[in-house]
């Protein structure tokens, strides 16, 4: 899903790297990206997140530095793995 969806911007199963081409010039190769998240996550799975970023969601300040908090943690969990 496109991440214009609030519902489903930060939803981890929606992400996943991309080239530039892709990404940028092609828009996310939405079609082809909702295959591959068939593929990883079991058939159907892409609609699972069409509902979801169907969804109306506020999210408050504090849930945003809470996400901000787990993302930095992550990340730094990340960088150690790598170095």
């Amino acid at each position: 899903m496109s991440r214009r969806h609030y519902s489903t911007r930060w939803d981890e199963e929606n992400v996943y790297p991309q080239c530039m081409k892709c990404n940028m010039y092609s828009q996310g190769e939405q079609y082809l990206f909702s295959k591959f998240i068939d593929e990883k996550y079991g058939e159907g799975y892409s609609d699972v997140l069409l509902f979801r970023s169907r969804e109306t969601v506020k999210i408050s300040d504090f849930e945003l530095e809470e996400m901000i908090q787990d993302y930095t943690n992550k990340l730094k969990v990340l960088e150690r793995q790598n170095f």
